[in-house]
């Protein structure tokens, strides 16, 4: 349990907040060797011996194996309340393209350091995506809202060990004319490929690098930044007991990562990266926002009301 605010190692109030928050919980003393749910409070496995970081369940997700898959859902892009009255007639479609971050390496330690660096310039190739995407739709293309890129790992297998690899989604999103959604899906795919085939542009890499420099120093002065990488490096496995020691070695190849892909060959590290971790682009889904059919015309005949 990570709690994160501005409080003292000795203050009162965290003492009272633990005290609060931690004192209801089942203890292992409290879960005796007889009890019904020992192994459902994960005190102990089936056979009896101590739970393990090998022991979470894996959530089972999987991406489709073969593509493209298509969906339309018809919903109301925007609010019900609105002033905005092309707000109700736009569509919003995403992209997803499946991605496996895997690490490299001699032992454990080695492999695991790489499938961090690896995950990083993923992170940066996405931004460089969302950059050269919002110039290629919003800009060349008239309405075009909302662009984004990202890399989400929600799908990921528990990272029990070093030789695991992070499989993720790369998706793509954006608001549109629904009577354009065949010519953005085009430029959307054909953006991909450009990235894949040559990299990123180097004007694009420069202002991903400076946006995430900027991003992570706001998220340094925030309590929820903190909590969640602190209570995400426990289970890290890199972890070895110190947990300092890990943060402050996640932070310097980082910092690293980013410094190494300033240099002239930013690019074509970024261009191999893409060709490592994202499997054959045909393998996509696409799912797409878009406002319910209008109804036609009723005419009432004989007393009875129709839809012509």
């Amino acid at each position: 349990v990570v709690v994160a605010g501005n409080l003292k190692p000795d203050d009162a109030a965290l003492a009272a907040l633990a005290r609060a928050y931690l004192g209801p919980l089942a203890s292992s003393k409290d879960v005796g060797a007889d009890h019904p749910r020992r192994v459902e409070f994960g005190f102990a496995r089936a056979d009896g011996l101590a739970p393990t970081k090998a022991d979470p369940a894996p959530i089972g997700a999987r991406f489709p194996e073969k593509g493209p898959v298509d969906s339309v859902v018809r919903v109301w892009s925007g609010t019900a309340v609105t002033d905005d009255d092309a707000a109700l007639t736009r569509a919003r479609t995403q992209w997803c393209f499946p991605l496996r971050v895997a690490g490299s390496g001699d032992d454990d330690p080695a492999m695991a350091a790489s499938r961090l660096e690896e995950s990083v310039r993923v992170e940066v190739a996405a931004r460089c995506l969302e950059a050269r995407l919002t110039e290629a739709l919003r800009f060349d293309a008239a309405e075009v809202y909302g662009v984004g890129a990202r890399a989400s790992y929600a799908i990921a297998e528990p990272l029990t060990s070093a030789k695991v690899p992070l499989d993720g989604i790369l998706s793509m999103d954006c608001g549109h004319d629904p009577a354009k959604t065949a010519s953005i899906d085009g430029r959307v795919r054909d953006v991909l490929a450009a990235h894949v085939a040559d990299g990123p542009d180097r004007r694009d890499l420069d202002a991903a690098l400076a946006a995430a420099k900027n991003d992570h120093a706001e998220r340094l002065r925030t309590n929820a930044y903190w909590a969640a990488t602190l209570a995400s490096t426990y289970s890290a496995p890199r972890y070895y007991g110190d947990l300092g020691a890990t943060y402050a070695e996640t932070s310097q190849r980082r910092a690293a990562i980013h410094a190494a892909l300033a240099t002239d060959a930013g690019p074509g590290v970024l261009r191999d990266t893409l060709k490592r971790c994202l499997d054959d682009p045909r393998r996509r889904v696409r799912v797409r926002l878009a406002p319910p059919p209008r109804l036609r015309p009723a005419f009432v005949v004989a007393g009875v009301a129709t839809v012509a």
